[in-house]
């Protein structure tokens, strides 16, 4: 089997769990669009970024966004963000943008997404949620939430970017994206956090009548003026609070190695292998405790700590072809 891997279709008909599952070992991509024009789009895209010389240069721009009394995006903030781009910084090459805290509003992200200077956007917020019965749930599910959301209350159109928010005239060609938000990829059928890595089984919550792909990633990828080479994102929930504890730095550097590597013109899928490997560590540890619990020499990390951490590495995947990568014209 090659070692790059591209799925054409949406979850009903290659479920999420299989392309989690093979990107284990492969780099994996997934390309789930609404029409033959959409995917046409995004492959001449693909074309035209491999044969013709990116402009931009190879820098990040970190888009963060926080929100009075929020924890959530305060522990992203503190935990990921700030270790992430400090370590980063010590690469002196490399040139990074920071749109940070209540700076970080939707019409700055969409100028951001429009204007297209840095090759690599690295976003994390919250995102848009809705009912399994919302008609806003396939279009909005997964939108970024910006700073002009107060914090309170569900957030309305005018606080959250969503795929109708993107600029007709934005050209994403030899761009990648990484979301870092709750179903910013995708929504499954049914949770993956009601089952907990030990214990009693608890029912798993309906998300949506069937699987899909959130709509902002797949209009990046297809957008009428130049789409995006890729989008790495986070199917079902995201838990910062997976950054704390005994399992924090290695689930922090994961993020970290990715964006390096991206950086330095490796292929996405490549530099997805970080992620791979922690999905692997992760499901051999909750293996263990489950089989070594009494064990006198076995010192269990908490169960529902790892149960979380073990969702969150295996939950992010790449939309868009697993080959690509940033500057695919100058190499």
């Amino acid at each position: 089997m090659p070692y790059y891997l591209l799925i054409i279709g949406d979850p009903t008909a290659v479920p999420l769990g299989f392309q989690f599952d093979l990107a284990l070992q492969h780099a994996v991509g997934r390309v789930a669009l609404d029409s033959p024009a959409a995917y046409g789009r995004y492959a001449r895209s693909v074309l035209s970024a491999e044969e013709h010389s990116n402009p931009r240069s190879l820098d990040l721009e970190v888009f963060s966004v926080g929100h009075e009394g929020d924890e959530a995006t305060a522990l992203a903030r503190k935990v990921l963000v700030g270790p992430t781009l400090k370590r980063l910084a010590k690469a002196e090459e490399l040139t990074t943008r920071h749109v940070d805290g209540q700076a970080a509003t939707k019409g700055v992200l969409s100028d951001a997404v429009a204007a297209g200077e840095s090759s690599l956007l690295f976003a994390v917020s919250h995102a848009a949620l809705f009912s399994p019965q919302s008609p806003r749930q396939r279009p909005c599910q997964g939108a970024l939430v910006c700073a002009d959301w107060p914090g309170t209350g569900p957030a309305s159109a005018s606080q959250y970017f969503a795929a109708s928010d993107l600029n007709p005239d934005a050209d994403l060609t030899g761009r990648l994206l990484f979301l870092f938000g709750c179903h910013t990829a995708g929504t499954p059928h049914l949770d993956s956090f009601g089952v907990p890595g030990h214990g009693s089984r608890r029912r798993r919550r309906q998300l949506a009548p069937a699987p899909f792909i959130a709509a902002l990633p797949s209009a990046l990828l297809s957008h009428p003026a130049g789409g995006a080479l890729a989008v790495i994102a986070h199917v079902d929930r995201a838990f910062p609070q997976h950054l704390f504890g005994p399992l924090a730095d290695g689930q922090s550097r994961v993020f970290e190695s990715v964006l390096r590597q991206l950086l330095m013109g490796q292929r996405v899928g490549f530099a997805m292998e970080s992620f791979g490997h922690r999905h692997g560590e992760l499901a051999a540890r909750l293996l263990a405790q489950a089989f070594e619990a009494g064990d006198g020499d076995f010192d269990p990390l908490d169960g529902e700590a790892l149960w979380t951490a073990y969702n969150d590495a295996r939950s992010h995947i790449i939309l868009g072809d697993p080959a690509v990568r940033l500057d695919a014209g100058s190499g």
